[in-house]
């Protein structure tokens, strides 16, 4: 976690996305969705795309407020075009 939290505070925006994850999921951290969308968001503003993917599941299934299909879809085109082959066909 130290790790990711160095890589996330030099703006190395892959290691934010790493750190999201490590909250989503709860490795080496309390499990806690809303400061994982909040580490996604910064990442995929900085067009990191994996964690655009990652922010547009989290809101589309509404794990981090109320859903919103509309700015979910924005964040999987933006993911898709940045070649997550995921994002294209969600």
């Amino acid at each position: 976690i130290n790790f990711y939290q160095l890589a996330c505070h030099n703006n190395e925006m892959n290691g934010c996305n790493s750190l999201g994850v490590a909250h989503y999921e709860g490795i080496g951290v309390e499990k806690n969705p809303i400061m994982a969308g909040m580490l996604f968001e910064m990442a995929c503003n900085k067009d990191e795309w994996t964690a655009c993917y990652n922010l547009a599941t989290l809101i589309d299934t509404g794990l981090i407020g109320q859903r919103n299909h509309s700015r979910a879809k924005e964040l999987y085109k933006k993911s898709c075009s940045g070649g997550i082959p995921e994002a294209c066909s969600p």
